[in-house]
This record gives structure tokens, sequence and C-alpha cells, in this order.
């Protein structure tokens, strides 16, 4: 008897970005300013005293301990990942599992219903009003009546621009069961994050990303914050060394160059970003 597809997989397509030389990707939202050359000598110096032979931190500490500090949060709340995506992927598969009910919003960020997908959960996909803005009331009714396991949301927008203020965003943390993850890629440009309120949820996850603002995607580099419990849940799901030494170094130089960082995104702040 031949191998048979199961049904998830019969009409997948790989993802395929498009490919060229170009200056400035819009598609890719990515960032044409390269790295001060300061920071370029510290990321070539970490690169160079790399052990090579050795696997790397399993719980990327240093790492973390300064994505915490320049977020102004706990390192322990904080858990790195192979970019948001790999984020994303532990998170719905540690928790949600096979008929459950995740919540997200059209339009938005796509790969949100490709794993939903994959894990063979049914995803809700509530449309935007005409201004693209979220009915936050309407998005509690339904996941209340729906029993929705996961919301998951870009804030700001990915592609629309258009973001929740801190206020809404709070009301359907609170007002729902379902476990919220922001998504906080553009959140840079913004100034309405949670980040630093994780803590008091029992129920929101906060992603983070050094591959916007920061212009650091080639390293894909993303960060998940939450409590306690919930940090040692994701920490428990993920991969032990999904974040290589290489990013891991990386990532430690550009995070010790903050007050670049913050100097180079205050310029950048607010920039074609709106809160409703």
């Amino acid at each position: 008897m031949p191998f048979e597809l199961n049904e998830k997989l019969k009409s997948m397509e790989p993802y395929e970005p498009i490919t060229g030389s170009f200056r400035i990707r819009l598609d890719a939202n990515e960032s044409f300013v390269p790295p001060a050359d300061e920071v370029m000598e510290d990321i070539k110096t970490a690169i160079e005293n790399l052990h090579y032979i050795r696997y790397p931190d399993s719980l990327a500490s240093e790492l973390c301990a300064l994505a915490a500090s320049y977020y102004g949060v706990k390192p322990e709340l904080v858990t790195a990942g192979n970019g948001s995506d790999d984020l994303i992927s532990v998170i719905m598969n540690a928790f949600t599992q096979r008929g459950d009910k995740v919540l997200t919003f059209t339009p938005d960020f796509s790969m949100y219903s490709f794993y939903s997908g994959l894990i063979e959960t049914s995803c809700i996909a509530m449309p935007k009003r005409d201004n693209f803005t979220i009915d936050v009331d309407a998005a509690i009714k339904t996941a209340n009546s729906e029993n929705v396991r996961l919301i998951i949301f870009s804030n700001p927008c990915n592609p629309t621009s258009i973001g929740l203020c801190t206020a809404d965003v709070k009301k359907l943390v609170g007002s729902v069961n379902a476990l919220v993850v922001v998504d906080e890629a553009y959140m840079d440009f913004c100034g309405q994050s949670l980040v630093t309120e994780t803590e008091s949820y029992d129920n929101l996850i906060v992603l983070r990303t050094m591959s916007k603002a920061m212009g650091m995607a080639a390293i894909r580099l993303g960060f998940a914050v939450a409590n306690q419990t919930i940090t040692n849940l994701i920490r428990a799901a993920k991969s032990p060394y999904n974040v290589n030494s290489v990013s891991q170094a990386i990532g430690c130089a550009v995070f010790s160059h903050s007050e670049y960082i913050k100097h180079a995104n205050a310029h950048k702040c607010f920039e074609g970003f709106s809160v409703c």
C-alpha cells in the first residue's frame, strides 16, 4: 500500500519570499539601516570568541538577561526563540491541542492561521472594521461564547500599521478565559507596549523581536515575555537548543549598546503607525 499524505498536508505549499537584491525590502519589512560601526566591531569580537565545538546555552541566559534589562522586565520572565515564528509555533503547540479554537483577526500576520492549521485547531478569523481596527467588545463576546483557547494578533498590526491602545488590550486580556498572545514586533514604532505588565496577568504573552527596529533580521531572534508559570511552560515546550550560539552572541553584542538602540529607535518611533 503506497504512503498517503494526511489531509492537512495535501494542500500545503512552502513559503516562498520574494528573492533578489534590493536595498529596500518593504515586502519583508526589513530595516535598510546597517548597524553602527561600534556595534559591528563588538559583533565581530563576539563571533571570534565563540566555542564552536559546544552546544549553545539552552536558556540563552545572558541574552535573555540583556533583553530583560532593555525591555524593563525580570530575566526569569523572558524566553528566547529562533525568531518570533519559532515562539508562535511553540506556544500554539504547548497551549492548544487538536479541536481547540484559536481566535485571530483579518487582515493580520498570515503565520497565525498557518500554525493553527498544523496543530489542527479550529481557527476563527474575525474581520476587522472597515478602518482596520479590532472591535474589542465583539472579540470578547466571540472568545467567550466560542470557548476560544487562544487569541493572537499583532500590535501594531502587520500589515495595516493600526494598533490597539493599552487600555483596549488590557480590557481584552482581562475579559476572556483564553490565553492572549500579543505580537509586538512593531511596538518599537508605536509606544503602547504591555511588556512590562505581563507579570500582572495569568493569561498574557507578549512577543518582541530584534528583526524590525533593531535591524537584526538575519540572526532570527525573538522573545516571549510572560509570568513565571507561563514562561516555565514555554521553556519546557521549546527544543533544548533552539537559539544557536552565533545568534546569541550577536544578540548580546547588540543589546550591550542599549543606549544606541534607544537613540536609533527614537528617530523611527511613531512614523506611519497609529493607535485606535
